[in-house]
């Protein structure tokens, strides 16, 4: 098939400027193309000039994967763009190009796991053990985790001179048993963004409930930072790609930019 060049791009937009009547317009030898009066305006030049053919994007899920694709061929991503999307996505664009100023999606970063259901309670022993796996380990972990783990199944109480304090009844050893206060608010690190850079330390609103008098107490986590931790962990991402340069200088592509 014959390709609508520049030539034939010229010729529709005079054509369009010139009136209103029907007019053909060669593409090839032996290909027409009609324009008819509601189509001659300049728009039509934006509707026939192809997009640039791109090739498919490389699928990553670790962020030295995607360093080591960068340093393979540092010409091939000369000028090239790495943008950090959000704390579990980055991708590699390539300069803008062609008429629609495209930019080609090249490799895409994007972390795997398993999110922590944040604002929902959850029945003790399935809090205990996402929580074992989710987080960090951190005192606060800890102590989440010793409260949560040797509940009584017994009311929680909720302090009448605040709202916000509770007391639950834990375990002591194997018959005693004691009041413990439930921390308002904990610091944690949930695995959410990729292994490779630390994983920030945020304040949560640990919470929990009674259940049914044949049931445990349910738990929950409320983020309580207002998704800062978001905009910190784009930042240590995209200082991370720049110890990288340092490192590797002589062979990061030149021109590559870092945006987040």
């Amino acid at each position: 098939m014959a390709e609508l060049n520049a030539s034939v791009i010229t010729e529709v937009e005079r054509l369009a400027l010139k009136g209103t009547e029907s007019r053909t317009v060669k593409v090839g030898d032996a290909r027409t193309l009609e324009l008819v009066p509601s189509s001659l305006n300049l728009v039509a030049a934006e509707t026939l000039i192809p997009k640039e053919p791109t090739a498919s994007m490389l699928k990553l899920s670790t962020l030295s994967s995607l360093l080591l694709y960068l340093l393979s061929d540092p010409a091939a991503h000369k000028d090239h763009l790495l943008h950090v999307e959000g704390p579990d996505s980055v991708s590699l664009l390539s300069p803008l190009k062609g008429y629609h100023r495209q930019r080609e999606l090249l490799a895409k970063a994007a972390l795997q796991r398993q999110e922590f259901p944040f604002a929902r309670f959850l029945a003790v022993e399935d809090f205990v053990i996402a929580v074992q796996l989710g987080f960090v380990d951190t005192p606060d972990k800890a102590r989440v985790l010793a409260i949560a783990g040797n509940v009584r199944q017994e009311a929680v109480r909720t302090s009448v001179d605040d709202g916000v304090t509770q007391t639950v009844a834990t375990k002591v050893g194997i018959t005693r048993g004691q009041e413990t206060t439930v921390p308002q608010t904990v610091s944690l690190a949930p695995y959410r963004t990729f292994s490779e850079v630390d994983q920030r330390a945020s304040p949560f609103l640990f919470r929990m409930k009674g259940g049914s008098p044949d049931q445990l107490p349910c738990a929950a986590l409320f983020e309580a930072d207002g998704g800062a931790w978001r905009l910190e962990a784009m930042k240590r991402i995209a200082e991370w790609f720049g110890t990288q340069h340092h490192a590797a200088a002589e062979l990061w592509p030149a021109g590559l930019r870092i945006l987040y």
